[in-house]
């Protein structure tokens, strides 16, 4: 009797966890097999990928902070890096590392060259030339308008082709452009008015650079002359030595960025 009075106990159990598709595990391998697709794509497209792209991959994977600049020069030496700029072939300032440079030229190398194209200049001009600046990029200097050009006209002085002779042995040799800037305050010219000194300094500018292209000691499409009217206007009461200041013709000798 006491057997058949016991209380009943129904324990009830609650499977936890769902269905296997809502696991994790599956998902790790799935993240795995998409991981190795997206790098065996990636590997078949390089395979398949110009040499300019894959030079800017290498450079980003070596050299992460330092950038790849392409160019359109289709002569620049291009092995094994293709469309890099000539300047960054050379190592110009640091801007490629060495070990990604063939045949390196250090920025010093181009200072001292420019330096001895300067030095060239101040002795062949006889004491002529004045305001000499030397930079890696550029050279600078002037020479005195008198000593180029009759008074009042656009006519070079019997003399000045022999010093323009010396400065077009100079530029010819010289793998650069050449700008060719006329600073006076004249605006009588040959006779006649120029509306401005602005117009008549530009006269002056071509007549130069007309004689250089004509004599063939530069071709055309690496000089070009620009009118540079002085700010400061000669007078009587001033000396010789500022009046040359102000009238002037200055070439400026800057390093070509693309072959020729």
């Amino acid at each position: 009797m006491a057997d058949s009075k016991a209380q009943i106990i129904i324990k009830k159990k609650i499977n936890k966890g769902g269905h296997g598709h809502h696991g994790g595990a599956w998902k790790v391998a799935y993240a795995d097999f998409v991981t190795a697709m997206m790098a065996f794509f990636l590997v078949m497209w390089l395979m398949g990928a110009d040499e300019v792209t894959k030079a800017k991959i290498a450079q980003y994977f070596n050299h992460p902070n330092t950038a790849f600049d392409p160019d359109d020069d289709p002569n620049a030496n291009t092995i094994p890096r293709p469309g890099i700029r000539d300047s960054l072939l050379s190592g110009m300032d640091g801007s490629i590392p060495d070990d990604q440079v063939p045949n390196p030229v250090r920025a010093e190398i181009y200072l001292e060259r420019n330096k001895k194209v300067g030095e060239r200049v101040r002795l062949e001009m006889e004491g002529q030339a004045f305001n000499i600046e030397v930079e890696i990029q550029y050279l600078k200097f002037s020479i005195p308008e008198a000593a180029l050009f009759l008074p009042g006209t656009s006519q070079l002085r019997p003399d000045a082709k022999g010093r323009l002779n010396k400065l077009g042995d100079i530029f010819k040799n010289y793998n650069g452009q050449v700008t060719v800037e006329d600073y006076t305050n004249e605006t009588q010219i040959d006779g006649n008015a120029q509306p401005s000194a602005y117009i008549a300094s530009t006269i002056k500018a071509v007549t130069v650079m007309n004689y250089l292209v004509e004599s063939n000691f530069i071709s055309e499409d690496r000089i070009r002359p620009i009118a540079g009217q002085s700010k400061k206007s000669p007078t009587d009461d001033v000396d010789a030595e500022t009046t040359k200041q102000q009238r002037r013709i200055e070439f400026t000798l800057t390093k070509i960025k693309k072959a020729e």
